[in-house]
Formats: C-alpha cells, sequence, structure tokens
C-alpha cells in the first residue's frame, strides 16, 4: 500500500524539510571534513549538464544526496526529528517534483557552497532549491 499525501500535506512536509535541511546544510558546511565533500560531490558525478539523464537513477542520488548532509552535520538531534517525523520517507514517496535537469545545477551550486565553507549561501541555495519545489505543489 503506497500513502498518497495531500497537497497541503505536502506543503506542511517541505515546510518542515525547509527548516530542518537548511539548518543541517549550514552544520554540515562548517563540520564537513574533505572526506565528506568528497562524498558530497560523488553523488552528482555521473550527471551531466545538457546530456540524457536517467530520472529513476538521479532521484535514487537526490535521496542519498539530501540524507547525507543530514546525516552528517553533526547533529544527532536533528537527524532523529527528520527520521521521527518520517520525512526522509515521505519526501522518497513524492518523488521529483522537477525534472532532473532543472535541479541539478542547484545541487551544483549547493556543493560549491559546502566546499567554498560559504554558510549562508549554502543556507540560502538549499532553501530556495526545496522552496521552488514547494511552491510547484501549492
Amino acid at each position: 500500500i503506497v500513502r498518497e499525501f495531500s497537497n497541503e500535506e505536502i506543503v506542511e512536509v517541505y515546510d518542515c524539510r525547509i527548516a530542518l535541511e537548511s539548518t543541517a546544510v549550514g552544520l554540515f558546511t562548517k563540520r564537513a571534513t574533505n572526506n565528506d565533500l568528497q562524498k558530497l560531490a560523488s553523488f552528482f558525478s555521473g550527471f551531466e549538464l545538457g546530456k540524457e539523464i536517467d530520472e529513476k537513477e538521479y532521484q535514487i542520488k537526490d535521496s542519498q544526496f539530501h540524507n547525507f548532509i543530514i546525516k552528517n552535520c553533526g547533529n544527532r538531534f536533528l537527524y532523529n526529528l527528520f527520521n521521527k517525523g518520517n520525512l526522509l520517507v515521505c519526501i522518497d514517496l513524492i518523488g521529483l517534483v522537477r525534472p532532473a535537469h532543472e535541479t541539478l545545477p542547484e545541487h551544483l551550486g549547493i556543493i560549491s557552497a559546502i566546499k567554498n565553507r560559504n554558510v549562508n549561501l549554502a543556507m540560502d541555495l538549499i532553501t530556495d532549491h526545496l522552496n521552488k519545489s514547494k511552491n510547484l505543489l501549492i
């Protein structure tokens, strides 16, 4: 059985996600090791702008990317809140809201801001990234 969400519930999930994930990105940007940064970049290394992208494969990498940041932000309580709210499960059930060719540049921008240790930019970019998806659902 696959749970279906109302548009109102999806917007609420995104609101929670934006609040928690933007905080996680800020923390991750400050604390990430060089290995963390390499792993983060590896999620999208097989995808190229302007080339055909396998949406199913991209969705898996997208989910892994966001989960990696949250899991490795250095705040176990934040990660537990995400898990207790089943936000990652909800997000995976909702699936990709926007196509890969639209979100890939956004992911690459987030990665660049994190690598440059630009906390404010990384937080702004993840917030904008998630808001664009949320706004399509409103």
